[in-house]
């Protein structure tokens, strides 16, 4: 099963809201424009096998939360809900992939996010 790890934050009560997501085989882009509430995404590169999806368009939206995510040695600034996959490599390229429930676990834990600011 694709389980990913969903991150935004709630403006009006001002807290992170985190979920875990199921997303099956053949739709998943649609899903992630469902989630992130967009009609482009980026995939940045949070290390060689975490990747996460965001809003291509995230930092030009005004009103729109702007995060400093940390893992390990890396640091990233994003916008907007994040969805955290797993890289997985094929002889066609970089595809996404859902994480297992001890991956998901590690990553919950070892992932710090910090909401540094938001978008005008």
């Amino acid at each position: 099963m694709n389980k990913m790890l969903v991150i935004g934050f709630d403006m009006d009560k001002l807290k992170f809201k985190e979920d875990i997501v199921e997303i099956e085989g053949k739709n998943r882009l649609q899903t992630y424009y469902k989630l992130i509430d967009c009609d482009c995404i980026d995939i940045v590169n949070l290390t060689e096998d975490i990747a996460v999806i965001v809003d291509d368009e995230g930092l030009l939206k005004s009103g729109n939360p702007v995060f400093e995510v940390k893992y390990k040695d890396r640091t990233l600034q994003l916008a907007g809900t994040m969805i955290f996959v797993k890289n997985v490599y094929t002889h066609e390229g970089i595809d996404s992939a859902g994480f297992n429930d001890p991956e998901l676990v590690d990553l919950f834990l070892k992932l710090k996010i910090t909401m540094i600011g938001v978008t005008n």
